[in-house]
């Protein structure tokens, strides 16, 4: 299992994700409040997230379709991207995460 701390509201919540699932998966089966407006299709935006400066690195490159989503939405920084474009990985055990 790897860790995922989400930041929300004010607060602070650490859950567990498999390997293999998205962001927007393991945000969804926590009841955490994130919008996946377009199912994990990259295409709406509601998902976006801010990772934490200190864990971008454990996360691919978004690539071009992503990419053109972020930069269509006015709360982008460069180190916002789409939790259904996240796919979790072991590497990722610890990452912190902001909710939009």
């Amino acid at each position: 299992m790897v860790k995922i701390t989400f930041k929300h509201t004010g607060k602070e919540t650490t859950v567990e994700a498999n390997e293999g699932e998205t962001l927007l998966q393991v945000a969804e089966r926590n009841n955490l409040p994130i919008i996946g407006g377009c199912g994990g299709a990259c295409i709406c935006g509601s998902c976006c997230v801010d990772i934490d400066p200190d864990h971008i690195n454990l996360i691919h490159e978004a690539d071009i379709n992503e990419q053109d989503v972020l930069e269509c939405l006015p709360m982008c920084k460069t180190t916002s991207r789409l939790a259904c474009q996240i796919v979790i990985t072991k590497s990722m055990d610890g990452m912190v995460v902001t909710i939009n």
